[in-house]
């Protein structure tokens, strides 16, 4: 869970940075949306908290990586689309990632655990053979 955090983060990062590239007029980016909701649309984040907008830049990253698409904030711009048009196939490489190793950690053929298993087994044999603490440990 950790690793979707700090890779939703890093995404957030870049698109508020692609964003806040374009200038001051944001008029062509998807910050035209923050705050949300409002009647029209604003040219400048003049009035937006630094918080405010690094919430919202996580919040779109989180719905684009997971796909969600609820449409409240939206690509504009050409740059907005071809990155975002990077972003969504890796994010869907790095779920498939996330799934395989929680899958790993929870299948039967766990390998940490017959290893535990049979360490504890093997120093539980040593104990009842009288082997010294220096052996076992």
């Amino acid at each position: 869970m950790f690793c979707y955090y700090l890779v939703s983060h890093i995404i957030a990062g870049v698109l508020l940075s692609e964003a806040l590239a374009q200038g001051p007029d944001i008029t062509n980016t998807w910050l035209s949306k923050v705050p949300y909701p409002q009647s029209s649309r604003v040219s400048s984040v003049a009035g937006v908290t630094k918080t405010s907008l690094y919430i919202h830049a996580l919040y779109f990253a989180s719905n684009t990586m997971s796909h969600v698409a609820i449409g409240d904030l939206v690509v504009v711009g050409s740059a907005e689309r071809m990155l975002n048009s990077f972003i969504i196939p890796l994010s869907t490489f790095f779920h498939v990632f996330c799934f395989a190793s929680l899958g790993s950690i929870f299948a039967g053929g766990n390998e940490f655990l017959r290893f535990n298993h049979r360490y504890k087994r093997a120093v539980y044999i040593a104990e009842r053979r009288g082997a010294s603490a220096e052996i076992i440990d």
